[in-house]
């Protein structure tokens, strides 16, 4: 019934031309007259607006997918941050240059995704490890707050980070993070393509 309504609703935007979100500023600035000769063929649209054009003849192009979605629910447990089906691992196997910090992995390459999607969560006063690597990091703050200490050959750099914040570490920066004493801060940093 859903894949009904939904080709149904497909079919109404082709019929109507509003196949892109570029063609609502086009189309106001020509004149009836120049839309209504123009071709309509999937061969036409497609040329005019782009390989993102709904067609009718997608529809007999589409794939539907037999895999399941997946969804892990998030909870708390006391202070921590948790999702179901997601273990809680060791920050790193050997060493103390690190304290109080897990990490959690979400997606590690084998669900489709090129790349690890993973959750790093520091207790109050606990650090990450000092590490410099080649790649660069993206990392956004989800919980908490602390500071992200940063050495390069420009110098030193400390900053205050809290919730929501975005930061950048780019390649060859030594870098470690920080919980405030009295939260814990947890962050999110997607790791790109593995070898």
């Amino acid at each position: 019934m859903a894949a009904a309504i939904f080709a149904a609703a497909l079919r109404w935007c082709s019929s109507t031309m509003m196949t892109s979100p570029f063609m609502l500023t086009s189309r106001f600035r020509t004149s009836y007259h120049e839309r209504s000769n123009r071709a309509r063929s999937p061969t036409d649209r497609r040329a005019r607006f782009g390989p993102f054009c709904y067609t009718p003849s997608m529809e007999k192009e589409a794939r539907v997918s037999n895999a399941p979605i997946s969804v892990r629910t998030f909870h708390k447990e006391g202070d921590a941050f948790r999702w179901d089906d997601v273990d809680v691992k060791e920050y790193r196997k050997v060493g103390d240059f690190f304290r109080g910090i897990n990490k959690q992995v979400f997606f590690d390459g084998e669900q489709g995704l090129s790349c690890e999607f993973r959750y790093f969560e520091v207790k109050p006063g606990g650090y990450s490890s000092l590490e410099l690597h080649e790649h660069v990091h993206g990392v956004m703050i989800l919980r908490g707050h602390g500071r992200v200490v940063a050495y390069s050959d420009r110098g030193s750099h400390v900053q205050d980070i809290a919730e929501h914040d975005v930061v950048h570490v780019p390649p060859l920066t030594w870098h470690q993070f920080q919980a405030a004493e009295d939260e814990h801060l947890g962050f999110l940093v997607p790791r790109g393509e593995r070898a």
